[in-house]
């Protein structure tokens, strides 16, 4: 007796199912990077002193001191092209970056962290386990975009901060402010 017919069928629907089941978060996450609002173009001066340039999807701030920058995130590229780039127009070499100061553990935040020799690199106490790679990022989804796009490598040493902290580099003082939400580790 051969085996009903709608089995065959059914066997070759689940990997289609499957295809379709990953495709569409992925496309739609697509969708919403390509509708997002942007600003005119990659560089966004706020004010005197700070910039912000695009780094491919994220943000990365540089904050002028007297003697060089800081940078609040280094953005999604190892390389940190953008960074580099605004950094050598401003004449500020990657060795008078005085601290990374990064807003939470997601990869798009810190992937040039190591690129400055001299800079303290600082985030949330509670991010510093996934920038380090020790904790998955996110759960099934960042697990799936994670094996497409590998996650880039964190700075080799990250200082923890708890919030309500006063910084100082060159002169240049910031105020820590936790603001967890966005990132559930912090």
């Amino acid at each position: 007796m051969s085996p009903p017919a709608h089995g065959l069928g059914m066997k070759k629907k689940i990997p289609i199912a499957l295809a379709v089941v990953v495709a569409l978060p992925l496309l739609g996450v697509g969708a919403l990077f390509a509708t997002r609002e942007k600003p005119d173009g990659p560089r966004v001066e706020v004010g005197p002193g700070v910039v912000g340039v695009d780094t491919g999807g994220a943000y990365a701030w540089i904050v002028r001191t007297p003697h060089g920058a800081v940078l609040v995130d280094a953005g999604l590229d190892a390389k940190g092209a953008a960074i580099l780039a605004e950094l050598k127009a401003e004449g500020v070499p990657p060795d008078q970056v005085h601290a990374v100061l990064i807003t939470h553990g997601h990869p798009d935040h810190y992937a040039a962290a190591g690129l400055f020799p001299k800079a303290r690199v600082m985030a949330g106490s509670g991010d510093l386990a996934m920038i380090r790679g020790d904790k998955a990022h996110y759960a099934t989804f960042g697990r799936i975009m994670s094996a497409v796009m590998p996650l880039p490598p964190g700075p080799p040493a990250v200082t923890g901060l708890r919030g309500d902290e006063q910084l100082e580099f060159d002169g240049a003082r910031f105020r820590v402010i936790a603001t967890p939400g966005h990132c559930r580790a912090a």
